[in-house]
C-alpha cells in the first residue's frame, strides 16, 4: 500500500513537500530510491539529513509540512511520505550500528541530552570533535522520554540514541545537573567550547488568583509521572498546543473526566491538527473561547473572549464584558506555555527571558553557544534538529577562524 502511494509521486523539480520540510528532506529523492528497491541508500540519507527522521515520522506536524504541502492536494491525493519515512526510519533507527569515531579536534560538552544535545553531539562527533553529553536526569531524549507519552511515541526508539553515540564515541553523563553541582565555569575550563541545549524546561504561570492552589498542576510536570497524580475526577486542560493535547489525552486515558478550555478557536490552536482530532475522537470535550480568569478550591473562574486584530495585524482574544461564569472541577493542568530554567546567572539575558546571543548562536561568554529550545523557545522536534545543524557549524567556524 505504502508502495503504490509513493508510485504516485510526481518527482516535482521545485517539490513544496521539501521545502516546508523544516530540515529539507530531499523527499523525492528518497521516493526514488525508495521504489527502485534502495533502501538502505534512502534509510542513511534520511538518518545523515535528520539523526530523528525516525521520530519525526511519527510526531512531526505532518499537516504543515510534507503531506500537507504536496502538490496532489488539489486532487485530494497527497502522497503520506510520513509512512514511507516510517518504513524506511523506524527499522534502520533499530538496526544500524556505526563504528567509534576519531577524536582528531577539540573537546566540545554539551549539556542537554534532548533532540537538541543530541543532534549537536553526533554531528560533531562525525566531524572528529572529543563530545561529552550531560543530562540531569536519568535517561537521555529530553522531551521524547519524559513529555511525549507512550502511546504517541515508543520509548524503545527513544533509548536507541545512547547505544548510538556510544558507538560513534560520545561520552554520556547522567544524573548530572551542570549549574548546581559543577558550575558553568569550570566546566569551561575543561572543555574547549560548551553548548547549552536544556531545552525550555520550565512551565510558564498564567499569573491569575489562587494558581499556587494544591488543585493545580503544570503540564510538563504531569507527563514525567502521570501515575503519581490523584486528580480526582473532573479535570480541566487549559491551552491548545501540543503539551495540552498530550496531557489531555493522558489524562483521559486515566480515566478522568476530561475537558480542554482554550482562549480562542480550534483553527488557532497550535497543536498538530491530528493530534487534536484525536483527542475530539477519544472523548475529551472541548470548550473554545474561553479565558480564564480565578481559581478557586472548587474550579475555575472564566470569562467569554473574542478574537480581535492589534494595530499590528496579530489575532489577540478580547475578554467580553459581564461573561465571567464558574466552573467545577477537581483539579486543573496548566498547558498554557514553557520558558527556561535560568541555570547559569552568569549569562546575559534578553528580552523573553533567554540566553542572549549574538547574530548567531554564540552567548555573551566566548564559545558557549545555546541551541533548541533554550535558544529558539519551546518548539519541535525537527526545529531542534535544523536548529542543531546551524550551531555545529557555527562551532566548527568558531574554531577555524
Amino acid at each position: 500500500m505504502v508502495h503504490q502511494d509513493a508510485s504516485r509521486c510526481l518527482k516535482c523539480k521545485n517539490a513544496l513537500c521539501q521545502k516546508h520540510c523544516p530540515v529539507s528532506t530531499d523527499i523525492p529523492k528518497i521516493i526514488e530510491l525508495y521504489l527502485n528497491g534502495e533502501n538502505l541508500k534512502a534509510q542513511k540519507l534520511l538518518f545523515d539529513n535528520n539523526p530523528f527522521s525516525a521520530i519525526c515520522s511519527i510526531v512531526c506536524d505532518h499537516q504543515r509540512q510534507c503531506f500537507g504541502n504536496c502538490v496532489l492536494n488539489f486532487k485530494k491525493v497527497p502522497i503520506h511520505f510520513y509512512e514511507i519515512e516510517q518504513e524506511l526510519s523506524i527499522p534502520y533507527l533499530k538496526e544500524v550500528h556505526f563504528t567509534k569515531n576519531k577524536i582528531t579536534k577539540e573537546k566540545i560538552a554539551i549539556v542537554g541530552g534532548g533532540p537538541a544535545g543530541i543532534s549537536c553531539a553526533l554531528l560533531l562527533s562525525d566531524q572528529g570533535y572529543d563530545v561529552t553529553i550531560y543530562e540531569a536526569n536519568d535517561k537521555l531524549g529530553g522531551v521524547l522520554t519524559y513529555g511525549i507519552p507512550d502511546f504517541r511515541l515508543s520509548k524503545d526508539l527513544v533509548y536507541q540514541y545512547a547505544r548510538i553515540l556510544k558507538e560513534k564515541g560520545v561520552k554520556i553523563r547522567l544524573n548530572c545537573h551542570i549549574g548546581h553541582t559543577i558550575s558553568l565555569a569550570e566546566l569551561k575550563e575543561d572543555y574547549d567550547g560548551i553548548i547549552l541545549a536544556v531545552g525550555a524546561g520550565d512551565a510558564k504561570m498564567m499569573h491569575i488568583p489562587n494558581e499556587t492552589r494544591y488543585n493545580v498542576h503544570y503540564a510538563i510536570d504531569y507527563l514525567k509521572a502521570p501515575e503519581s497524580f490523584d486528580l480526582g475526577k473532573k479535570v480541566i486542560v487549559l491551552g491548545g498546543g501540543n503539551v495540552a493535547m498530550d496531557a489531555c489525552r493522558m489524562a483521559n486515558r486515566q480515566g478522568y473526566d476530561t475537558y480542554v478550555y482554550y482562549r480562542k478557536t480550534f483553527e488557532d490552536m497550535p497543536a498538530n491538527k491530528n493530534e487534536v482530532e484525536e483527542a475530539i475522537n477519544e472523548g475529551i470535550k472541548f470548550k473554545t473561547f474561553e479565558v480564564p480568569i480565578a481559581i478557586d478550591d472548587t474550579g475555575m473562574v472564566f470569562a467569554k473572549g473574542e478574537n480581535i486584530l492589534d494595530e499590528n495585524g496579530r489575532k489577540k482574544t478580547k475578554i467580553i464584558e459581564n461573561t465571567e461564569h464558574h466552573v467545577d472541577c477537581d483539579s486543573i493542568i496548566v498547558a498554557v506555555s514553557q520558558t527556561l530554567h535560568i541555570d547559569f546567572p552568569e549569562l546575559k539575558l534578553n528580552k523573553w527571558n533567554f540566553y542572549e546571543t549574538n547574530q548567531g548562536h554564540m552567548t555573551s561568554m566566548d564559545k558557549i553557544f545555546v541551541c533548541g529550545d533554550a535558544y529558539l523557545g519551546a518548539k519541535t522536534v525537527v526545529s531542534a534538529v535544523e536548529d542543531a545543524k546551524e550551531v555545529v557549524r557555527e562551532v566548527i567556524n568558531s574554531f577555524n577562524g
